[in-house]
């Protein structure tokens, strides 16, 4: 009964899954979309004459949703690539790094959770 009761009944539409992507104030490419106390999504959009900055964080999850892209260490070093439907997960250790793309439609899902300091 209990599972019964959590469960959202009401007819739903797709307005209502929608969110609005949002720029992240000083950090150019970059767009959130989900913000809250479980998790955080952001896009990340290289473009030709934008790379991205990406700050040393706690692990978190990359999923290439378009285009392709590349991920540089902070030493200038490739770490790797992601593809189209390719993922990967970023451990601590790997610090800042950026990302490149020369397809003007890359976009990087970055998911990640909310920063507990």
């Amino acid at each position: 009964a209990a599972a019964i009761d959590a469960l959202n009944l009401k007819a739903t539409s797709i307005e209502d899954y929608l969110v609005t992507i949002t720029p992240m104030a000083g950090q150019p490419g970059v767009f959130s979309s989900v913000s809250s106390s479980a998790f955080t999504i952001q896009h990340l959009r290289p473009r030709l004459d934008q790379v991205v900055q990406v700050p040393s964080e706690p692990p978190h999850c990359l999923h290439a949703i378009c285009g392709d892209a590349q991920f540089f260490g902070s030493d200038g070093s490739l770490i790797t690539g992601l593809a189209q439907g390719e993922s990967a997960l970023v451990p601590t250790n790997v610090g800042a790094y950026r990302v490149e793309s020369s397809d003007p439609g890359t976009e990087i899902i970055k998911v990640s959770l909310p920063n507990l300091n």
